[in-house]
């Protein structure tokens, strides 16, 4: 499963470019002209899941520590990361941290749902000796 790490990574760009899409659809009328905070909170999310994804991608299945460590450090990102654009957002208005907000979930649900169906599956492969069932 280490192998596929460019699978994982683009299967993830995909997933978060059809959540981005999604959310943009479903921005109400009222929040026209805050679309960049939409944005900025799916790139966040997003990019830093592709990111921290692949990272544990490579790192699964791997003797020691370095799997936790970038689990931790993925979410300690996606956290920081989050956090700091919240705080502009907030500042611009309520419109604008709504739309963030929206962002952010579009960033991280879908992608969190994918790594978490990757992962169970790797883990599925590696218990059956890699024979899928």
């Amino acid at each position: 499963m280490r192998g596929n790490i460019g699978v994982y990574a683009t299967v993830s760009i995909v997933v978060s470019l059809v959540a981005l899409g999604v959310a943009w659809l479903l921005v109400p009328v009222a929040w026209r002209g805050a679309e960049r905070w939409l944005v900025l909170g799916w790139g966040i999310m997003a990019t830093l899941h592709v990111i921290g994804g692949s990272w544990l991608a490579a790192r699964f299945g791997t003797p020691g520590t370095g799997f936790l460590v970038a689990l931790f450090g993925g979410m300690l990102g996606r956290l920081v990361a989050a956090a700091a654009g919240s705080v502009g957002a907030v500042l611009a208005g309520e419109t604008a941290a709504l739309a963030y907000v929206t962002g952010l979930a579009a960033g991280l649900l879908p992608l969190t749902v994918l790594e978490m169906a990757w992962f169970l599956r790797a883990a599925r492969d590696e218990q059956s000796g890699g024979r899928r069932a």
